[in-house]
């Protein structure tokens, strides 16, 4: 779904002034740990307290809202821009402005059970995806079968 540049500025407010955010996921770049349908709860925070391995819910460029994973920082003519990408996709998302960042995730909701970003397994998923680029690619291969049959 694209958001026109007024909603998606009440979305950042809204999560500003609450603290938070709760959003169905939907699309699978960010599989298995994010799958559809899952409650994804993402808090406010300021884009200097963003840490590797967050993911971190963002507008594109064209309106659409992504959580993804943020990988660095960089300077590019003068401006400092975040790079994301989605654990089972196969590049980075285009460079992301502060002014993009809405949250960063907290938690999901998976069949009446909540998983936190600080649970062991999903630090060591964290840890796992960021060490090792081929997941993504065996990540991407599984999929693309699963959604050919």
């Amino acid at each position: 779904m694209l958001l026109n540049n007024e909603t998606l500025l009440l979305l950042k407010k809204k999560t500003e002034s609450q603290g938070y955010i709760e959003l169905p996921a939907e699309g699978n770049s960010m599989y298995p740990f994010i799958q559809n349908g899952n409650i994804c709860h993402f808090d406010f925070i300021e884009p200097k307290h963003i840490k590797k391995g967050d993911i971190i819910l963002f507008h594109s460029e064209v309106g659409k809202l992504v959580a993804h994973r943020f990988h660095r920082m960089e300077m590019k003519n003068g401006h400092l821009f975040y790079i994301l990408k989605g654990d089972s996709n196969l590049g980075y998302d285009a460079p992301v402005m502060e002014q993009q960042i809405i949250g960063r995730m907290a938690s999901i909701q998976r069949n009446n059970k909540q998983i936190k970003v600080t649970d062991y397994g999903v630090k060591l998923w964290t840890s796992l995806v960021l060490s090792w680029p081929l997941i993504s690619g065996v990540l991407r291969m599984y999929l693309n079968r699963k959604y050919q049959n």
